[in-house]
């Protein structure tokens, strides 16, 4: 954790009470951040081939990949590591360790012009719910996708028009041949044979 926290926070001084309990906050953050989210490569070996050294490293795991790999969890640890790693919502977690490194930024002393520590503010918490407020159900929701995505497909070609349908008895044709070839581009006319705008004349 160390190496994490000088990368967010620098080496300014933090002084009093108040910086600490937010630098706490910060490592609240950073411990599910980093062990859930933050994959690593371990090495494995070294080999000495002449002058040159290879340095052989293992597949990138997270901190608690590597744990449940381990074998040294029961059933029932490894299913609560499980449940917590896919409860967070990494983007959330994410801004939440930002909002905390500017609040433990704004404690450190000389952060203002005149060399003193700014004056302590309300205490920034780290908000754990709210990094997992959206993830319930997710493999349910997951299903549900699947289906509503073939329900689209199907009405794809069934909304309401307003007005008469100049591509009437060949949107069949359009749409296979739009799934067939997905990164073509249009036809592009050449200027010769372009319509000129009106307001452009």
């Amino acid at each position: 954790m160390g190496p994490w926290c000088e990368r967010l926070v620098g080496h300014g001084r933090l002084i009093g009470e108040h910086a600490y309990r937010q630098l706490d906050e910060l490592y609240r953050a950073l411990h599910w951040y980093v062990n859930c989210f933050q994959p690593s490569m371990k090495l494995v070996s070294t080999q000495v081939e002449g002058r040159k050294i290879r340095r052989i490293y293992d597949a990138a795991k997270t901190p608690l990949q590597r744990v449940l790999l381990s074998g040294a969890l029961s059933v029932s640890q490894q299913q609560e590591l499980r449940t917590i790693g896919k409860a967070f919502d990494p983007l959330r977690l994410f801004q939440q360790v930002e909002q905390l490194q500017q609040a433990t930024l704004r404690c450190e002393i000389g952060h203002c012009s005149a060399g003193k520590p700014t004056p302590p503010t309300s205490l920034v918490p780290f908000d754990l719910v709210a990094c997992a407020a959206e993830l319930v159900l997710q493999e349910g929701i997951e299903t549900d996708e699947i289906h509503n995505e073939e329900q689209r497909r199907a009405s794809a070609l069934d909304w309401r028009r307003t007005s008469k349908d100049p591509f009437a008895g060949q949107w069949e044709r359009i749409l296979s041949w739009v799934q067939a070839n997905p990164t073509r581009e249009p036809r592009r006319h050449s200027s010769r044979t372009a319509v000129p705008v009106p307001w452009a004349l």
